[in-house]
């Protein structure tokens, strides 16, 4: 959907070819939208280049074949670079060309839960946040990307994590 008036009216965007069953997050920038749909089976990021005149779902390698696996969160830098956070192995796939190819750049970057949002400042760094399911306050966790390292950093910044 898409409202050009601050909410008063909204109309829906066609998608033609695109199948859409759970929109976890939504991130624009420019004429770029990125969907991060969980539950479409597909494993891909759903993309639009041009304000959602025309979709194309961009498929993430080898991301977890299970039905409950999926992109959960977005979070678009540039028109070029893009993080994506699946759940629930807690990875972070990377797009350096506008989605042509996905890399998993930070796999594993936590214990197995569901990154449930991320917002990525730069192409080498992602804030990403985690809860466990309602059990505690969950944690924030930094990651960088340094000479093709992974570096994770988690915070706890309530000390209600369960470890």
């Amino acid at each position: 959907m898409r409202t050009l008036d601050g909410g008063e009216t909204w109309v829906v965007i066609p998608h033609e070819g695109i199948t859409m069953v759970q929109v976890n997050r939504i991130d624009a920038k420019g004429e770029d939208i990125w969907i991060a749909d969980v539950g479409n089976g597909d494993k891909g990021m759903i993309h639009s280049a041009d304000s959602g005149l025309t979709w194309r779902q961009e498929l993430l390698p080898n991301a977890d074949p299970s039905p409950v696996s999926g992109p959960m969160c977005v979070s678009i830098v540039n028109s070029e670079v893009v993080w994506a956070g699946v759940r629930p192995e807690a990875n972070l796939y990377r797009t350096m060309d506008g989605g042509d190819a996905w890399r998993l750049d930070a796999p594993d970057i936590s214990g197995p839960n569901d990154i449930d949002d991320i917002c990525a400042p730069n192409a080498d760094l992602v804030w990403t946040v985690q809860n466990i399911s309602g059990e505690s306050s969950g944690r924030i966790i930094r990651v960088r990307l340094e000479d093709g390292k992974v570096i994770s950093d988690p915070m706890d910044p309530t000390g209600k994590y369960v470890y």
